[in-house]
């Protein structure tokens, strides 16, 4: 069983974490990883797109012209495909993007990328994230003195409003609750900042 070294908020390491084998000495899978994240980001499509088929334009449905004898294309109605402010053939409608990934396929890839993100240092695990004022530069302060730089996915075990409004204006920084920690988040981040209450939480419940 893998371990990690729980850290304060300055760096300096306080104890060790044992990480379970399940979620975090995982053989990678492509396969589980991109179906998974393809799913997640086609649930976020709006899917709103809308054309009018030339039933649905304005215009009235009278024939133009007789059909014969005009020398001119015959034609049914201004309406048609073909006519400038016409319906749309086979355009877009409404429609929901999303699509099923099996339970096992998601619990697979995110161990793909805890497991990754473990053996290549991009995990950091920390007996807890707080910050004195809910101040952008607090933020700022924390992830320095943990030595962090770049896309950073912090994880938390219990809601901290005053952590939240410190972090949200920090573009590169995601705060989450460890109940809604996903393959797409974790594959986003350059590192992962877990508290140790965090990580404890997350390996009950994916193990249990």
């Amino acid at each position: 069983m893998a371990k990690a070294d729980v850290i304060d908020r300055h760096g300096a390491t306080v104890r060790e974490l044992e990480l379970a084998d399940g979620l975090f000495a995982v053989e990678w899978s492509d396969g589980c990883v991109y179906d998974t994240v393809r799913a997640q980001l086609a649930g976020r499509r709006a899917g709103t797109a809308a054309t009018k088929e030339r039933d649905e334009v304005r215009g009235s449905g009278r024939k133009l012209w007789k059909q014969k004898k005009t020398g001119r294309a015959r034609v049914g109605s201004i309406r048609s495909p073909l006519w400038r402010g016409g319906g749309v053939v086979f355009g877009p409608k409404p429609r929901d993007y999303g699509y099923h990934v099996p339970k096992k396929v998601r619990g697979r890839a995110l161990a793909s990328v805890l497991t990754d993100k473990a053996v290549n240092g991009g995990l950091k695990v920390v007996d807890e994230l707080t910050v004195a004022e809910p101040r952008t530069r607090e933020a700022v302060a924390l992830l320095a003195d943990l030595g962090v730089a770049g896309k950073t996915l912090m994880v938390v075990a219990e809601n901290n409003e005053v952590l939240d409004l410190a972090t949200r204006n920090l573009r590169d920084v995601m705060l989450i609750h460890v109940s809604q920690i996903n393959t797409h988040a974790v594959l986003w981040a350059d590192t992962v900042v877990a508290t140790e209450a965090a990580v404890v939480a997350l390996q009950e419940a994916r193990l249990s």
